[in-house]
């Protein structure tokens, strides 16, 4: 959702709730609040409450603040913003309203359901989170990268130009339990300067996407979770011929119940978003290094490609012992599973 109500350094705003309820007391308690320190901007309460009134929730009163609505609505609004608005037991108050630390309700079950008024919430993951990806089994250092501040974790399944470990049910298991999301990658046909390997047709993307699709299933890979294709920037065949294949390679893998999106270069991935097969059929992921490590806060993907879910920003960096990590940056829920 877009900030309407921007802002730049921390702000830290004290407890301002009563032990009951959340209702236009709290929320007339920060309208005379204005700086919370030198350079700090505190937050405008008339856009707050026209943020969660657009969110679907009243802006003017919530229930006590163990109450599951109250929950959700400001969940909402950290996941929407990219703020924290916590505490670590309960949300007294909006403790940490910054767009530095991301974080998400501390008392919530990542990705569980629960029904409200007879209708199910499904809590959002929080956007502009690092993760990372690597050729390399990473059981082993799973909890290690948790640790250092990283969310999720894509990993390979193979494909024709692929040479490094593939992933495997173990691994996912090991990195699922570490508390980390799991994205997939699938290294279709290429032909770069670097290296050329597969056919770039769209029957031959149709008989990957098949390859891939059952790979995802070998893993036990959920349905509706998301598989990148690996395109290299820079491809030295035709457009035409890259495109088919990608086409191809989508179209199968969609109909095998997964999101197919594609890993590449902001001006590759710009001709296959304009597509009539692109758009939002497919899931983006671009690739431009900007840095020689992790940022934080991360950039958020849109910043490089206003369509970009995830962003591969650095290469190369050693990470709990392990060389050769990237590091992305993750903005909205990008088809990871966990």
């Amino acid at each position: 959702m877009e900030c309407l109500c921007p802002w730049g350094c921390d702000v830290v705003v004290p407890g301002i709730a009563g032990p009951s309820r959340y209702d236009a007391t709290w929320l007339s308690f920060l309208e005379g609040v204005r700086e919370m320190g030198l350079g700090h901007e505190a937050l405008d309460v008339p856009c707050l409450k026209a943020n969660f009134q657009g969110l679907g929730h009243d802006g003017g009163r919530f229930p006590g603040s163990d109450d599951v609505l109250t929950r959700y609505a400001l969940t909402d609004l950290q996941n929407g913003w990219g703020i924290v608005a916590d505490s670590p037991v309960a949300p007294v108050g909006l403790s940490h309203l910054t767009r530095r630390n991301l974080g998400n309700w501390s008392g919530q079950r990542a990705r569980t359901r629960e029904t409200v008024l007879n209708r199910t919430v499904v809590p959002p993951e929080v956007g502009c989170l690092n993760g990372v990806d690597n050729n390399v089994d990473l059981s082993g250092v799973a909890n290690c990268l948790k640790t250092n501040g990283y969310s999720f974790v894509l990993r390979y399944l193979g494909g024709p130009c692929y040479n490094g470990v593939a992933l495997t049910s173990g691994e996912v298991q090991a990195l699922t339990s570490a508390g980390l999301m799991v994205g997939t990658i699938y290294v279709g046909a290429n032909r770069v300067s670097a290296f050329t390997c597969g056919m770039q047709t769209f029957s031959q993307g149709q008989l990957d996407g098949a390859a891939c699709a059952g790979l995802a299933q070998a893993i036990g890979q959920p349905s509706d979770s998301a598989i990148y294709l690996d395109l290299q920037g820079d491809q030295i065949s035709s457009q035409a011929s890259w495109l088919a294949y990608v086409q191809g390679w989508a179209s199968i893998v969609s109909s095998h119940g997964y999101r197919p999106g594609v890993y590449s270069s902001p001006r590759q991935l710009q001709v296959i978003e304009g597509q009539p097969w692109g758009g939002d059929a497919l899931l983006y992921w671009v690739a431009h290094w900007i840095s020689v490590g992790p940022i934080v806060p991360p950039p958020c993907p849109t910043t490089e490609f206003s369509s970009a879910v995830l962003w591969q920003y650095s290469d190369g960096t050693c990470i709990c012992g392990i060389p050769g990590f990237d590091i992305d940056s993750m903005q909205t829920p990008a088809g990871f599973f966990a």
